[in-house]
Order: C-alpha cells, then sequence, then structure tokens
C-alpha cells in the first residue's frame, strides 16, 4: 500500500484497501442478510425431512415427533427470515 502526504495528513493511493479492511456496516448487513437466507434454507429442508421420516416404512416415527421437526424447521425459517430483514439493505 504507498500512501502520500495531503494537507490533513496520508492518505491511500488505493483507497479500497481500508474499506475492505474494514468491513463497515455494509460487510455486516451482507452477512445478516446471507445467515438469514442460511437458515431459511435449513427451515425448508427441515420440514421435509421431518414428513418423509413419519412415513417410511422402515423407521418410522411418531405424528407428535413428527410435528415437532416440523414445528422446528417452520421456527427456524421464521428466525432466519427475521435475521434477513435486519441485513436488507434500505
Amino acid at each position: 500500500m504507498v500512501q502520500t502526504e495531503t494537507l490533513l495528513g496520508f492518505e491511500n493511493i488505493a483507497g479500497f484497501d481500508s474499506h475492505i479492511r474494514e468491513g463497515g456496516a455494509w460487510g455486516r448487513t451482507r452477512m445478516l442478510y446471507r445467515l438469514g437466507r442460511l437458515l431459511q434454507l435449513v427451515g425448508m429442508v427441515v420440514l421435509p425431512l421431518a414428513i418423509v421420516a413419519q412415513i417410511a416404512p422402515d423407521h418410522q416415527i411418531s405424528l407428535g415427533t413428527s410435528l415437532t421437526f416440523s414445528g422446528i424447521g417452520v421456527a427456524i425459517f421464521f428466525m432466519g427470515w427475521l435475521i434477513q430483514q435486519a441485513g436488507r439493505r434500505r
């Protein structure tokens, strides 16, 4: 990184270097957005797995367990949606 002297002090010639290191608010919001989307995907995968596990002939689980796993999948999806909304650009 090359620095030049200005009236106010030193300034980076390649100004994007410090922006990348600092991350800033956009880095945090992007991370929240991606984390939210990942949780939504996990929630959408858990729900069909709970249904399939309930109707599987070999290792059948009870209806209550299937509904519990379905509820957990919905809760994970909803938490992901909330986190995604917090990380959305405004």
